[in-house]
């Protein structure tokens, strides 16, 4: 998730492992301020939201059931205000665990004064083997497990400094 002082834009990378019964479509829950601006699978057939209340539920129609591993990528953005940042929680609707991570990166406009983690660790992102994850980036990475699982941050604005030495 890059976060700027007005807007933040996600690109998750999501692999499902379906273990059972082959699956034809998957369900998505969503903030209802995040809108998605794409979605890619190997065997994407069509994709679709819904705004029940409050939240948003992404449908992703696949070809053919399917069993084993299942990857997607889904793109969404949302405006941000105020000094506060929750992460957003993607859930897949009928899973029966969930777990994964979130890489959070700041525009050189913000810093973070403090972060508050609810079933969730940070890790050293220049050492987690984590597909689709840059290991050189600067941001914040996050491992998270369990259905109530957050990620917290205070932000605030970053004083930039610049001199010129004659």
């Amino acid at each position: 998730i890059n976060l700027t002082e007005l807007h933040q834009l996600m690109s998750c990378f999501y692999t499902v492992q379906v273990l059972r019964r082959g699956v034809r479509e998957l369900q998505f829950e969503l903030p209802g301020e995040w809108t998605v601006t794409d979605v890619t699978c190997p065997s994407l057939v069509r994709w679709s939201i819904e705004e029940p209340s409050g939240h948003k539920v992404l449908t992703v129609r696949l070809r053919s059931a399917k069993v084993g591993t299942t990857p997607l990528h889904i793109k969404a953005a949302a405006s941000r205000s105020g000094d506060r940042w929750l992460a957003p929680r993607i859930v897949l609707v009928g899973a029966a665990f969930q777990r994964g991570y979130v890489m959070v990166n700041t525009d050189e406009t913000l810093r973070v004064r403090s972060q508050k983690l609810t079933q969730a660790r940070r890790e050293d992102a220049s050492t987690a083997a984590v597909p689709g994850l840059v290991s050189t980036s600067a941001g914040r990475l996050y491992f998270h497990w369990g259905d109530n699982w957050s990620v917290g941050l205070e932000l605030a604005e970053a004083v930039l400094r610049r001199s010129i030495k004659e």
